[in-house]
C-alpha cells in the first residue's frame, strides 16, 4: 500500500469534488440545504474518510458514498444546533433558521439526515452496506443523546459531566470518518479503538473551542469548560488546566492513531497536531 504522501493530490482532490457533487445531488431541490452546503466548511470529515479509504484500498464509489453521508449528517447537525442554540451566523452567513425560518430549518436538517441514508444505499456490496448503515444509525442516535444532554446543561456541575456531553455530542459523527472505512475494509476489530479516538478527540476539540470562546461566553447560559473550571480557581489557572487537558487528550489520540493500518489515519493525526500547536501558540 502506497504511503499517502505518494498518492497523487489530484486523485484525492478529484474524489473530494465527486463527493461534493454526490452529497449535493440528494438535496438539490432544497434551497435551504444548498444554501448551507454552499456556504463553505472545511469538509474535514470527508477528507479524513477519503484519505483513509484510499489507504485501505477501498472502491472509489464506496469512498464517495461514505464521505458524502458523513458530511450530510455533520451539516444536518449544524443546522439543528444553530436553531437550538439561537446562533444567527454560520460561516459568515445567516444560519439556515435565520434566513429561512425555524420550521424550515427543522425540515432542512431532517432532509439532510434522510439524504445521508440515501447516499449510503449506493455502496456496492449489500452486506457491507448493511454494516455501514447500522454504524451510521448508532452514531446518529448517540449524537441526539449528546445534544439532549447539552440542552439540559443547567444540570452540569463538573468537568466530568462536560466531557461526557462533548464525547457523545461530537464524537459519534466524527468517528464515522474512520469507522466507515474500517467497516468497508472488514476491520471490525478496530472499531473500539476508533471509538476511543473519536471520543477523546471530540472532547479535546470542544475544550479548544471553549478556550477561544471563554470571554464571549461569560455571563451567558452557554456551557463552557473554562467557566466550569473558573468556578473553582482563577481564570488563568482554568485556562492552564484546559490547555493541558487538550494536549493530554490529543497525545493519547496520537498514540492510538499511529497503530491503525496503512497510515490510514494520517489526516486525523495532522488535525490533532494542528490543535496542539494552536493551544501552545495562543494560550
Amino acid at each position: 500500500m502506497k504511503n499517502v504522501s505518494l498518492i497523487s493530490k489530484n486523485i484525492i482532490k478529484d474524489i473530494l469534488v465527486l463527493t461534493e457533487q454526490h452529497l449535493h445531488k440528494f438535496v438539490e431541490n432544497d434551497a435551504a440545504a444548498i444554501f448551507h452546503l454552499s456556504s463553505g466548511g472545511s469538509r474535514t470529515r470527508a477528507k479524513i474518510c477519503v484519505h483513509a479509504g484510499i489507504q485501505l484500498g477501498l472502491d472509489t464509489n464506496d469512498i464517495i458514498c461514505c464521505a458524502s453521508a458523513i458530511e450530510l449528517l455533520h451539516n444536518a447537525s449544524l443546522v439543528h444546533d444553530d436553531l437550538q442554540d439561537g446562533d444567527e451566523v454560520r460561516r459568515g452567513q445567516p444560519a439556515v433558521w435565520k434566513k429561512f425560518g425555524q420550521p424550515r430549518a427543522i425540515c432542512t436538517g431532517d432532509a439532510m439526515i434522510n439524504a445521508a441514508y440515501a447516499a449510503i444505499a449506493d455502496i456496492k456490496d449489500v452486506h457491507t452496506m448493511r454494516a455501514a448503515l447500522l454504524e451510521m444509525t448508532k452514531a446518529v442516535g448517540e449524537t441526539v443523546q449528546g445534544q439532549t444532554m447539552d440542552l439540559d446543561k443547567e444540570q452540569i456541575i463538573d468537568s466530568k459531566q462536560y466531557e461526557e456531553i462533548a464525547a457523545r455530542k461530537s464524537g459519534p459523527l466524527f468517528r464515522l470518518a474512520l469507522s466507515m472505512p474500517m467497516i468497508l475494509s472488514h476491520r471490525f476489530d478496530l472499531l473500539d479503538s476508533v471509538n476511543y479516538i473519536a471520543a477523546k478527540f471530540a472532547i479535546a476539540y470542544q475544550i479548544h473551542d471553549d478556550m477561544g470562546d471563554y470571554q464571549s461566553d461569560k455571563g451567558s447560559n452557554t456551557l463552557n469548560i473554562v467557566s466550569l473550571l473558573a468556578n473553582q480557581s482563577s481564570d488563568e489557572d482554568a485556562m492552564f488546566i484546559a490547555k493541558n487537558r487538550v494536549k493530554y487528550l490529543l497525545m493519547m489520540c496520537q498514540k492510538e492513531l499511529a497503530l491503525l493500518p496503512n497510515n490510514c489515519a494520517l489526516e486525523v493525526r495532522k488535525v490533532a497536531e494542528e490543535l496542539i500547536q494552536s493551544v501552545e501558540r495562543n494560550y
